[in-house]
């Protein structure tokens, strides 16, 4: 019934110590340890000490802006947007999973940068052959509930939230947000609909948490691997 496509997926490091005084070094250490995917021309800001520390000081892409990566003193971001409409999340991850790691790599052994948390966001898209919405009526709100019955409703977002633990003993939290969607040219079709499926170690561990390149590495491979089994399970009955 479900055939989830990647559209998007975004890694996220929160350092507790980087130091960017040297913005054109890390920058071209970055685009060298990448293996070249950050072919286009580096974003450099020269932002005084008092700005907000979540705004990027170095913005890496590649020439097809397919990938990118912000930089600020309190996130790492590494993006892959613009995904094939053919690819799914089995066939991505490998890939993207190795580009990953040259980052947090650099940042932990070459810049001994302490990371406190960290975070994995993945947005799938599958094309359904009925209405989106009369979907999650069917399976999630049941016919008997209030808007189930409106013939008003252009789109249906749902939340749901966790914490957990993956099988290796870290603290996560899932965030699962499904949503109904319209194509812009023809809104009455709406037989898309996306999920977007977020897992992030613990924020209350974060002081106390200092990730090393090991323990990163097994808690991607965890997190994508729940990823892959789950996805086509959060809408069957």
């Amino acid at each position: 019934m479900f055939d989830f496509k990647v559209q998007k997926i975004q890694f996220a490091l929160f350092p507790k110590n980087l130091d960017l005084t040297d913005k054109i070094k890390i920058a071209n250490d970055l685009k060298s340890n990448a293996g070249g995917i950050f072919d286009g021309e580096p974003t450099i800001l020269p932002l005084l000490n008092d700005a907000p520390p979540e705004i990027p000081r170095i913005i890496l892409k590649s020439k097809d802006n397919v990938f990118s990566c912000n930089i600020s003193n309190s996130r790492i971001d590494f993006f892959l947007q613009n995904a094939s409409a053919e690819n799914n999340f089995e066939v991505v991850k490998k890939d993207y999973l190795l580009k990953v790691e040259s980052l947090y790599k650099y940042f932990v052994n070459n810049l001994k940068t302490s990371i406190g948390r960290i975070g994995f966001v993945v947005n799938f898209v599958s094309k359904l052959d009925d209405s989106a919405n009369k979907l999650l009526i069917q399976t999630v709100l049941q016919n008997d509930f209030y808007f189930a019955k409106s013939s008003k409703i252009k789109n249906i977002s749902l939340i749901f939230s966790e914490g957990d633990k993956l099988n290796n003993g870290f603290d996560v939290n899932r965030i699962i947000q499904i949503e109904s969607l319209r194509k812009i040219s023809d809104p009455a079709d709406d037989k898309l609909i996306s999920i977007k499926y977020d897992l992030n170690t613990s924020p209350e561990k974060f002081k106390e948490s200092n990730l090393t390149y090991e323990n990163i590495k097994s808690i991607l491979v965890a997190i994508s691997s729940e990823m892959e089994n789950n996805i086509n399970k959060f809408l069957q009955k």
